[in-house]
C-alpha cells in the first residue's frame, strides 16, 4: 500500500458544493424562471466567465472593482472573473447588435464571482438569472420586466416578497435640491446604498464624516425614510419629479401586482452604470436582496459610438433558494427516480433492463440497481435516495410475468403485471 500523504478534502471559504437534493431543487427553480421568461419572448445567450479587465472595470465603480477576482493569464493579459452578467452582455451586444433584433430581449443564467467577506447569505461564487431589454427607451421595458420578475418569483412558490423601487434621476434631483455638490454626489449615493446594512443613525454619521453639513444630512435622512405610499411627499417637499415611478407603480397595480411593489428612496444601487429606475427585491427571511436591477443609458458607450439604452434585472438564485427553504417550500425529495428495478443476479439482469426500457417508454423515471447485492441493501439504497417504489423482479416473478411493487413510504406491497405497473406509476 502506498505510504503517500493524503490531501485533505476541503472547500474554499465562500464556495459550496450542492448534493443531489439541493441540485434538484435549484434546477427546478432555474427551469421555472426560464419558462416564465421565454413566455415573455426573451432568448438565452451565454458569455464567458473571464473577460479582459478593462471591459469589466470600465463602468463598475471602485467598490465593485475591489470585490472582483482579477489576475494576469499565462500570456500576461490582465483578466477578471465576471462580477455580474450585465457588463459582459453589453460587450456582447456591442459586438453583435447588427445581427440581432432591435430592441433585443435576452436572458442569461450562470455563475458570477465576488471577492467578498465570507458571511451568511453572501457567497463568493453565486448564480444569477438575468434578463435585459436593450435598445428600448420608454418605461415599457421597466414595466414588463418587473411584472415578469414578480411572476417568476410567484411561479417558484415565493411569498411575501417586495420589489422596492427608486429612480436615480429622482435621486439626482433631490440631492441637487438639498444642495449636495457634485463632488459629494457619489459618496452620498454610496452611503445611502449601505443604509439597510448600517441603519439610519450610522448613515447620518457617515454623511457627516464625508463632509455633509448637519442640516443637509438631516434632510437626506428624512428623504431616505420615505417609502411605500409616500412617494408624492418628495415632490411636495423638494419639488422633484416622481411621475416616472408613479406610472410604473400605477401600471403594475392595474396588472394586479401592487402587493409586491413599493417605493423606497434608500434603494440607489451603488454601481456607477445605473442612470434611471433601480430596484431591489427583499424578503424578511433572507438578509440582503434576492434580486436587483436598473436602467443603464450609456453602458454600451464603452464599446461603441452607437447609443443604446437598456434595462435589466437579476434574480439571485442562491438567496432565492434560501428564501424558499426558509418558507418551507421544498419537500425532501433528492431524486427524480420514481422506481428502482431490483437485480437478483446475472440471470435476472436482462429482464430488469427490459422492464426499465418499458418504464422509460411510458415516461416513468426508473433505474436498475447497479450491482448484484442482497435485496436488503437494494432497499436501503432506494430508501437513502428517496426513491418511492421498488420493483422486485426475481426469477419466480419473471417466470410468472407478475412482479412485486413495494411502496417505500408505506411499506405496502402489491402484485402487478407490466400493464398494471405502468398504470400504477404513470
Amino acid at each position: 500500500m502506498c505510504n503517500m500523504n493524503l490531501i485533505q478534502p476541503r472547500l474554499l471559504k465562500g464556495f459550496r458544493d450542492f448534493g443531489p437534493k439541493e441540485s434538484m431543487r435549484r434546477t427546478k427553480i432555474i427551469e421555472t424562471i426560464r419558462s416564465v421568461y421565454e413566455k415573455y419572448g426573451f432568448d438565452e445567450i451565454e458569455t464567458p466567465v473571464l473577460e479582459y479587465s478593462e471591459i469589466l472595470f470600465g463602468k463598475m465603480g471602485g467598490e465593485a472593482e475591489k470585490l472582483t477576482y482579477n489576475f494576469e493569464d499565462h500570456g500576461g493579459r490582465p483578466v477578471c472573473m465576471k462580477y455580474d452578467h450585465t457588463v459582459s452582455f453589453t460587450r456582447y451586444y456591442a459586438q453583435n447588435f447588427s445581427k440581432l433584433a432591435a430592441p433585443f430581449k435576452r436572458y442569461q443564467f450562470g455563475p458570477v464571482f465576488r471577492a467578498d467577506k465570507n458571511q451568511k447569505n453572501r457567497y463568493r461564487q453565486l448564480y444569477q438569472f438575468d434578463a435585459d431589454v436593450i435598445g428600448a427607451n420608454t418605461l415599457h421595458s421597466e414595466i414588463e420586466l418587473i411584472a415578469m420578475m414578480i411572476n417568476a418569483y410567484k411561479a417558484c412558490g415565493l411569498k411575501a416578497f417586495k420589489v422596492r423601487l427608486n429612480d436615480r434621476i429622482l435621486v439626482d434631483g433631490l440631492l441637487e435640491a438639498i444642495g449636495i455638490d457634485h463632488g459629494h454626489k457619489y459618496q452620498v449615493i454610496g452611503v445611502i446604498d449601505r443604509v439597510h446594512k448600517i441603519g439610519l443613525e450610522k448613515t447620518y454619521e457617515e454623511f457627516k464624516k464625508i463632509g455633509v453639513s448637519k442640516a443637509k444630512a438631516e434632510k437626506l435622512i428624512e428623504a431616505i425614510d420615505v417609502h411605500g405610499s409616500k412617494l408624492s411627499e418628495l415632490e411636495k417637499i423638494h419639488g422633484v419629479n416622481t411621475l416616472r415611478l408613479e406610472k410604473i407603480i400605477n401600471t403594475l397595480d392595474n396588472l394586479g401586482l401592487s402587493e409586491f411593489v413599493e417605493f423606497d428612496f434608500s434603494i440607489v444601487r451603488g454601481l456607477d452604470y445605473y442612470t434611471g429606475v433601480v430596484l431591489e427585491v427583499t424578503l424578511d427571511e433572507v438578509s440582503g436582496s434576492i434580486g436587483a436591477g436598473g436602467r443603464y443609458d450609456d453602458l454600451c458607450s464603452l464599446f461603441t459610438r452607437q447609443q443604446f439604452s437598456g434595462f435589466g434585472l437579476s434574480i439571485g438564485i442562491d438567496r432565492l433558494y434560501d428564501g424558499l427553504e426558509a418558507q418551507g417550500y421544498f419537500d425532501e425529495s433528492s431524486t427524480k427516480t420514481k422506481v428502482l428495478v431490483s437485480v437478483y443476479g446475472e440471470g435476472t439482469y436482462l429482464k430488469s433492463l427490459q422492464l426499465q426500457k418499458t418504464l422509460h417508454e411510458n415516461g416513468i423515471a426508473a433505474e436498475v440497481y447497479p450491482d448484484e447485492d442482497k435485496l436488503k441493501k437494494q432497499l436501503k439504497y432506494a430508501d437513502r435516495k428517496g426513491i418511492p417504489y421498488v420493483l422486485l423482479a426475481g426469477p419466480e416473478e419473471i417466470a410468472n410475468g407478475e412482479y412485486v411493487l413495494k411502496d417505500m413510504f408505506s411499506g405496502e406491497q402489491e402484485h402487478v403485471n407490466e400493464k398494471k405497473l405502468i398504470e400504477r406509476l404513470a
